[in-house]
């Protein structure tokens, strides 16, 4: 009966305890929450860069923390996009993807543009164009590489595309 009483007591406290402070234990963090690995500059913190760019502005920065591998493609619809890697590498790789049309889409006005701050590489890979800038302004890769299994680079209706770098695809690298 003493064990008993003794387990009631102890239960009521941490009751108390948690009633009063509003926990009695850490919590620990959740296994497997992703990483931050870059930021809207002044901004928001995300874990992915298709989110960072989905969620920016016309004319912000998006600055990378690590080094990262987005497999999902992004499109830059409108607005300008300034990438600041650092020394970090950012690529963009949609191989795997056969449904993506482009790993990186760039349209309607729009520009993605990478910042001279480091030796960090944009790199970007398409399951068939890498970069397809379609009514867009521009496209500035200053260290980096772009393959497409079609495609390297298609530009449709104006834009330019600067890549310092290697191109390739297999039915053209340019288009």
């Amino acid at each position: 009966m003493k064990g008993i009483n003794e387990k009631i007591s102890s239960l009521l406290l941490v009751l108390i305890m948690v009633v009063c402070c509003g926990t009695a234990l850490p919590i620990p963090v959740m296994a497997g929450t992703a990483e931050e690995i870059c930021e809207i500059v002044g901004g928001e913190k995300y874990t992915s860069v298709k989110a960072a760019v989905d969620g920016a502005k016309d004319g912000q920065h998006i600055r990378v923390f690590s080094n990262f591998t987005e497999k999902e493609p992004i499109e830059i619809d409108g607005k300008t996009i300034y990438f600041e890697l650092g020394d970090f590498d950012l690529n963009i790789d949609t191989t795997d993807n056969t449904r993506a049309s482009a790993a990186l889409l760039v349209i309607n006005g729009g520009s993605a543009v990478q910042l001279d701050s480091g030796s960090g590489r944009l790199n970007v890979s398409g399951a068939r164009t890498g970069i397809y800038l379609f009514n867009a302004q521009e496209v500035v890769i200053l260290n980096g590489d772009v393959v497409g299994n079609e495609f390297g680079l298609l530009a449709a209706f104006g834009g330019t595309i600067t890549v310092n770098g290697n191109i390739s695809g297999r039915g053209s690298a340019v288009s």
